[in-house]
C-alpha cells in the first residue's frame, strides 16, 4: 500500500475509535470490557500504521529524489548518465563519515591538495548549478556564462565598431579598424562554511547533499554572486553591471524619479540594444516607479497578466534586484541594458572539505566549500543607469 492508502486506512480506524467513545458518552456511561478491548486493539493498530506511514513516506521521498536525479542526468546528456556510480558513492561516504572505503577512493575526484577537499561530482554539481540559475539574478537575466580555462585570462572586448565605406571600383579600401580593448579576468574565491549535526549524518540514508548542503550552498553563493555581479568594484573582486554601466540620465532630484527620467533613460540606450534590454531596480524603487504616468495619463508600468509573463516598463521586462541602491543623493537607482553583454566567468565547480574536529565539541561537523568566479561588463554602451542628483 502507498502512503495515501495507509493514511485513509488510519483515518477510518480513528473514526471507528471515535464512534466507540461517542457512543459511550452519549449513553453517559463508561466503556464496557468488550468496548475497552476493541478500542485498545484499534488504538494499537493506529499507532502501528503511523510508524508504517512514516517508513513508506520516507521511502517514497527517496524514490522521488532518485527520479529527479535521473531526469536531471538525462537532461544534461548521455555523458552525465554514464558517470561512474562509484564516484557518487564515494562522495556520499565522504559527506557522511569523512572516510572513503579503499575500493572507492580512486573514484573520488580530489581537488587541489594544498586546499584540500573534493570536487562535487558532476551529477550533484548540476543540481547546484540549477539552484544558482534559479536564484542568481544576472544569470536569470541572460548574462553569458563562460568556463575559465586558467586562473586568469585576458579577454578582448570590442569598444567601438567602424562602418563599411562606399568604395568605387578600383579604389583603395578604407583602413579604418574597430577599436578593441582588453580586460583581465581573475578567478576570485568565494567561500561558505556550513555545520551539520552528528545526528543527521548518522542516518546513512539521509540525503545530506540534497536536503542540507546543496540548498544552503546554492543560496549562499547566489547571494554572493548577486552582490558582486551588481555593484562589485572590479578591483580585487568582480565588476558589477552597475559599476561598468554608463550614466544615461542624471535625475533632476536626489529624492524622486519622474516619468521623463525613465523615458530619457530608455532612449539613452542605443536602439540596437533596446530590443533585448531589461530594466533592473530595487524593490523600493520599483514601488515608486509603479505610480508614474506619462503625458497621456497612462501608467508606464504594466503588470504581466499571463503565467510566466513579466511585468513591463515602457514595453520591456522588469526584474527586482535589492542589491541595487534605493533613492538617495547620487545613487544609481535604475539600470536598463542588454545583459548578453555581461559575462560571468566560472573557473571551478564547487569544492567541499569536511571538518571533523573543529566543531566536534558541539556535536557538529563542518563543511567548508569554495567556488571561484568573475564577472565583467564587456560592452559599457549596452547598459545605461539613472543617477539621482547630488544633495
Amino acid at each position: 500500500m502507498n502512503s495515501r492508502d495507509l493514511r485513509e486506512k488510519r483515518a477510518n480506524l480513528i473514526e471507528q475509535a471515535r464512534e466507540i467513545l461517542d457512543r459511550a458518552d452519549a449513553e453517559k456511561r463508561e466503556l464496557s470490557a468488550e468496548e475497552r478491548g476493541q478500542y485498545d486493539r484499534i488504538d494499537q493498530e493506529i499507532d502501528r500504521l503511523a510508524e508504517e506511514i512514516a517508513r513508506v513516506e520516507k521511502q517514497e521521498s527517496r524514490e522521488r529524489e532518485l527520479a529527479l536525479r535521473d531526469v536531471a542526468a538525462a537532461r544534461v546528456g548521455a555523458e552525465r548518465v554514464t558517470q561512474p556510480r562509484d564516484e557518487i558513492r564515494a562522495f556520499e561516504a565522504y559527506l557522511r563519515s569523512g572516510v572513503v572505503p579503499a575500493e572507492l577512493r580512486a573514484a573520488l575526484n580530489e581537488g587541489t591538495p594544498a586546499q584540500g577537499g573534493y570536487l562535487v561530482p558532476t551529477e550533484y554539481s548540476d543540481q547546484l548549478v540549477q539552484g544558482l540559475q534559479d536564484q542568481s539574478i544576472l544569470r536569470q537575466a541572460g548574462a553569458r556564462v563562460i568556463r575559465m580555462t586558467a586562473l586568469s585570462m585576458k579577454v578582448p572586448t570590442l569598444t567601438n565598431t567602424s562602418a563599411a565605406v562606399l568604395t568605387t571600383e578600383g579604389s583603395a579600401y578604407d583602413e579604418a579598424e574597430p577599436t578593441v580593448g582588453q580586460i583581465d579576468v581573475t578567478a576570485y574565491k568565494f567561500t561558505r562554511l556550513a555545520k551539520v549535526s552528528d545526528e543527521l549524518l548518522a542516518d546513512a540514508m539521509f540525503d545530506v547533499w540534497g536536503n542540507i548542503l546543496m540548498p544552503d550552498f546554492a543560496q549562499a553563493f547566489a547571494k554572493a554572486e548577486n552582490a558582486a555581479f551588481t555593484t562589485g568594484t572590479g578591483s580585487g573582486q568582480p565588476q558589477g553591471v552597475v559599476t561598468g554601466a554608463t550614466v544615461g540620465k542624471a535625475a533632476a532630484s536626489a529624492s524622486a524619479i519622474t516619468a521623463d527620467d525613465l523615458i530619457e533613460l530608455y532612449h539613452s540606450l542605443d536602439y540596437r540594444h533596446r530590443q533585448n534590454a531589461i530594466w533592473m531596480m530595487n524593490d523600493a524603487v520599483m514601488m515608486a516607479v509603479r505610480k508614474l504616468k506619462d503625458s497621456t495619463n497612462q501608467y508606464l508600468w504594466q503588470p504581466g497578466l499571463a503565467a510566466g509573463q513579466p511585468d513591463r516598463l515602457l514595453g520591456r521586462p522588469v526584474i527586482t534586484n535589492n542589491n541595487m541602491a534605493t533613492i538617495a543623493a547620487s545613487a544609481k537607482t535604475v539600470l536598463f541594458g542588454d545583459f548578453a553583454y555581461y559575462w560571468i566567468f566560472d573557473r571551478q565547480d564547487l569544492t567541499i572539505a569536511r571538518l571533523n574536529e573543529l566543531y566536534a565539541a558541539n556535536g557538529q561537523v563542518g563543511f567548508r566549500a569554495f567556488k571561484r568566479f568573475d564577472g565583467h561588463v564587456m560592452l559599457s554602451s549596452a547598459f545605461r543607469v539613472l543617477q539621482q542628483a547630488s544633495a
